[in-house]
Order: structure tokens, then sequence, then C-alpha cells
């Protein structure tokens, strides 16, 4: 039951998206960052400013970005799902045995934004095109259902600090449920 309810949750997800108003953003460099905005929800992620914009993977998908000139390969992603914030790491995963195999959680556990906001952190390994990667995933909602997703891939082996520092750059502007 609680599969289908996931399931349902990320097909209700994909629809919403689909007719929801286009989203504007937009990219500001500053220093050796640029910074990622979204109106709609709004949100903001920072990354290194030589990486560079990769196509989107899917409609629930804002916006993705990969190091240039790196061996092995470190990509960056933004997700919109409408779901719990306690679900995250399960609808990652799920989109992860998507596309690669031997998907395994590492970790789940409670975090928070810079700002105090409750989050979600977690971490995968798992087989993408042949090779072992790791995921490491910071989620928070905007208030009103929409559940931001980060997540960073990189096939050097566990997620570093300097990697995670990218990951908790994502501030998202709360709306008040009360409205």
């Amino acid at each position: 039951m609680k599969r289908i309810a996931g399931t349902m949750g990320i097909v209700l997800s994909v629809l919403l998206v689909l007719f929801c108003a286009s989203v504007s953003h937009a990219q500001n460099t500053q220093g050796d960052t640029k910074e990622y905005m979204s109106s709609s929800p709004a949100f903001t992620i920072s990354y290194p400013a030589d990486w560079v914009e990769q196509p989107l993977l899917g409609p629930v998908m804002r916006m993705r970005v990969a190091a240039t000139g790196t061996t092995p390969f470190t990509d960056l992603s933004v997700q919109i799902f409408y779901s719990p914030l306690e679900d995250s790491a399960q609808n990652l995963a799920m989109g992860l045995r998507n596309t690669g195999t031997n998907v395994k959680m590492i970790y789940d556990k409670p975090s928070q934004l810079k700002d105090g906001a409750p989050a979600r952190e977690a971490e995968f390994e798992w087989v993408r095109n042949g090779a072992k990667v790791n995921t490491m995933m910071l989620a928070a909602t905007n208030g009103q259902g929409a559940l931001i997703l980060a997540d960073l891939t990189s096939g050097s082996g566990r997620i570093g600090d300097d990697l995670k520092k990218i990951l908790y750059s994502l501030e998202v502007k709360r709306v008040d449920e009360k409205q």
C-alpha cells in the first residue's frame, strides 16, 4: 500500500509540474560560483562557475549542471515533487532505480537548511552505466506542498564536505501555509 501511495505521489507530482506555469530562472555569476534562481517554487542554489548546464531529464527536473574536465564525473540537479519531506529519499531511490542498478541507501536523516528550515539528507551508492557512483540529496519544502530535492552524484566515492557545501547552499522561500 505504501509503495502504491508513493508511486501515485510521483505520478501526481509529474502531472502537477506539467500543468504549472512556466518557471522563470536566472543564473548570477559571483566570483567562483553561479547561482540558479527559480521563482515558482522559489529557491536558489549555488555551484562552481565552471560547471556547465546539462539537458534536463524529465518534467520534474528544474536544473542540471556538471563539473567540466573532471574524472570521475560530478553533477548536480534539482527536482520538484509534491510529496511529504519524509518521502524524499524514497522518491529519489525510485528514480535512481529507473536509471541504474544496485541502489543502496547509506543513510537517510533529518537535517536543516542554513536558515534552520527542516530538511532531509540522504546518501546512496549505486551503479550507473556500469560504474559505481554515490548520490547525496538534500530536500526541503516550501510550505505549500512543493518538495525541492537537490541531488549531487559523483563517481569518486562518498560525497565529501566540499561537494556537500554545494547542496547546503540550497535556499527555499517558504510560503505561509495559513494564507
